[in-house]
């Protein structure tokens, strides 16, 4: 599969994009609108998983009930990616 723009917004939803009247092309040329449907798509999976890690991992793993563990990986993978950078953020400001 392949990403696109700023947010990496997979293939899997061009077809999806292209009744929005907007291609892959737009989503790497125009950061804003690709910040715009991430957080359009963010907020779909959150509707369906409620706002936790799970709707976090269906942005990369999409929403296939086969599609679990891999939507529970990615968030893992995020979650702790935030741990890291709120630890150096917060060494960051001690130093200031």
């Amino acid at each position: 599969s392949k990403d696109y723009g700023i947010m990496q917004i997979n293939d899997f939803h061009s077809k999806r994009l292209r009744e929005m009247g907007y291609s892959e092309e737009m989503l790497i040329s125009h950061p804003c609108l690709s910040v715009h449907y991430a957080a359009k798509l963010l907020n779909e999976f959150m509707m369906m998983y409620g706002r936790g890690w799970e709707a976090v991992g269906a942005y990369n793993a999409g929403t296939s009930p086969k599609k679990k563990k891999e939507r529970l990986k990615y968030a893992e993978d995020i979650y702790r990616r935030y741990l890291r950078i709120a630890a150096e953020s917060k060494q960051n400001n001690r130093r200031i």
